[in-house]
């Protein structure tokens, strides 16, 4: 990033350049150094830097301040010969020198220190915290404490095991305590964990969706048109490698997965399989939702470097806390949103052009899909839905999850005029939950509805 009036010289010391470092680094979940084999490499990619041996320990202590708050230290070798053909091939605008990346090899863990001539044995990091509680106490305290990382790290450790009935737990655990509003802040941190995850070297994935309203009298334009024309747009932007899978679904499999489902859809996409949980869609299930879409994988390698940050103001920790305006590539990252937003909107167009009645929408995230439909058709039909019943219907897709494909049925354990106790079983008789619904919020039609949802028994099977 070019230094502006707003900006700083680069550092000259090691002393000064930890001290930036050590400002940085609670905001950034990772940091990249570049490492130079030699003086002649220096003097190519940075004219104006320091001699090589103080350059060298200018990375060192940056590595050893990230390192000792917990933030990741990736290591890109610089190349100077591939340096020089990235800056003079053709641009839309000037090269700046501090944006080039070299995609691999990257080096992290033990394997980067010691290009850096650190020894790992040696390096201070961060003592583990001690937790209390269990599992769904220490998550519900993490996702309301100004700890990020420890929610992250615990999420991703349960997501990862498949323990979706902790992550219920912790759900309702915050709502024996705090406003549906907090409840819907866990939830929401718990999908957006789910719908990424961390790809070595340095990369990150994220299932994401392209939705599209469909024409009501003719069938949808074949899927991989629309891929492969999304993807030429320039639409995805230039920070990520975007796949999308050249089939419709319908919206209702996505928006009904639970997060551990989410986590292995998005699994099962990364290891190039298609996701058991989100089948493509007929013909007829498309005609009568109205609306399609792609299933993608976003692959994000674009991290901030040591030069970029070194030459941005320190964060003023006692602002309010916003990554997005602390983030020292801000400026280059808004300008190539920018140029994405304008080229959806080409692309939009165009299609709407050649495929009468299509609407596509904005490519999201997994986890932001229902927001998206929202904000095109409007929440009146989701608003219309009584909460009582919509909590029985994620009750019972919650238990066929755990059931693992597995046919279920559901007991009705006990009924009076406030209470409704359902519980609900493999056809093999194995327990998987049970619960008490508010008989009054429910309407009219919605034990009719419950046998729609699951096979309702007479008595428990195996009994």
């Amino acid at each position: 990033m070019p230094v502006t009036e707003a900006g700083k010289p680069p550092s000259r010391t090691p002393e000064e350049a930890a001290a930036h470092a050590s400002a940085w680094v609670p905001v950034l979940p990772a940091i990249l150094l570049t490492h130079f084999p030699d003086q002649g490499t220096l003097d190519a990619l940075r004219p104006e830097a320091p001699p090589l041996p103080v350059m060298a320990e200018i990375n060192r202590a940056v590595a050893r301040a990230a390192l000792a708050f917990g933030t990741k230290v990736l290591v890109q070798v610089a190349d100077a010969a591939e340096f020089r053909a990235w800056l003079e091939s053709p641009a839309e605008s000037p090269r700046n020198p501090l944006a080039w990346r070299r995609r691999a090899p990257r080096l992290m863990g033990d394997a980067a220190l010691a290009t850096l001539g650190l020894d790992p044995r040696r390096v201070e990091r961060p003592k583990p915290r001690r937790s209390l509680g269990s599992p769904a106490e220490r998550l519900v305290q993490a996702a309301f404490a100004p700890d990020p990382p420890a929610f992250e790290a615990l999420a991703e450790e349960l997501l990862q095991a498949g323990r979706q009935g902790v992550l219920d737990q912790a759900v309702r655990r915050a709502a024996d305590r705090y406003e549906d509003d907090s409840v819907e802040h866990l939830e929401d941190l718990l999908y957006l964990t789910a719908e990424a995850k961390a790809v070595p070297p340095t990369g990150r994935a994220v299932l994401v969706a392209l939705p599209m309203v469909l024409p009501e009298d003719r069938p949808a334009p074949e899927a991989a048109f629309i891929a492969e024309s999304f993807l030429a747009s320039g639409a995805a932007g230039e920070f990520a490698e975007l796949r999308l899978l050249p089939a419709w679904r319908t919206p209702g499999p996505l928006l009904d997965l639970a997060p551990v489902a989410m986590r292995r859809a998005l699994e099962d996409m990364l290891a190039g399989r298609e996701p058991s949980a989100l089948p493509p869609a007929t013909e007829a299930e498309l005609a009568e939702e109205g609306i399609g879409l792609l299933l993608g994988l976003n692959l994000s390698w674009d991290i901030p470097e040591w030069a970029e940050i070194d030459r941005s103001p320190a964060p003023d920790p006692t602002a309010p806390a916003d990554l997005a305006a602390l983030d020292p590539q801000t400026a280059a990252h808004a300008a190539v949103e920018d140029a994405a937003e304008d080229a959806f909107d080409s692309w939009a167009e165009e299609i709407a052009d050649r495929f009468r009645d299509c609407v596509p929408l904005h490519l999201v995230g997994a986890s932001q899909l229902e927001a998206e439909l929202e904000d095109y058709f409007g929440e009146a039909t989701l608003a219309d839905i009584p909460e009582t019943l919509v909590e029985l219907g994620d009750f019972v897709l919650m238990a066929e999850q755990e059931a693992g494909g597995v046919p279920i049925v559901g007991h009705i354990a006990g009924r009076d005029g406030v209470r409704l106790s359902l519980a609900l079983y493999t056809k093999e008789g194995r327990f998987l939950d049970s619960r008490d619904f508010d008989l009054a919020a429910l309407p009219p039609e919605a034990l009719d509805q419950l046998g729609e949802l699951v096979e309702l028994v007479e008595t428990p099977p195996g009994r």
